[in-house]
């Protein structure tokens, strides 16, 4: 049993190789390209409709910007995002102040705390 076994897969393996050998050199997965454009084309055939580009427009001046203009130009956020960025300063302000608060409260236990335990 064990011999046919062995045969059978030495069979197997002859064969694969055999077939491996076989095989010709695969080249990397190429696929021909070819262009058609209307010169190659004869006059009885189908026209092809083919994409021609825009004509480009012409350049227009360009204005030089200046201090004045970065400052006093028109803002592009409106509503909410306005108001929260217009907000931004006063709020800043306010978590400042209350940030002293806090430093200043807690220095305060704390010298209170020591006081207490001379």
């Amino acid at each position: 049993m064990k011999s046919k076994l062995i045969l059978t897969l030495a069979l197997c393996c002859t064969s694969l190789t055999a077939a491996a050998q076989s095989k010709p050199a695969q080249t990397p997965a190429t696929q021909p390209v070819f262009v058609v454009t209307q010169e190659y084309v004869p006059a009885s055939a189908v026209k092809i409709n083919v994409p021609t580009m825009p004509e480009a427009e012409p350049a227009k001046p360009v204005k030089e910007v200046t201090a004045k203009d970065v400052w006093s130009g028109p803002v592009g956020v409106h509503g909410i995002p306005l108001l929260l960025i217009m907000s931004m300063p006063v709020i800043a302000s306010l978590y400042f102040a209350y940030q002293i608060f806090l430093f200043f409260r807690n220095r305060r236990r704390k010298l209170s705390i020591r006081h207490q335990e001379r």
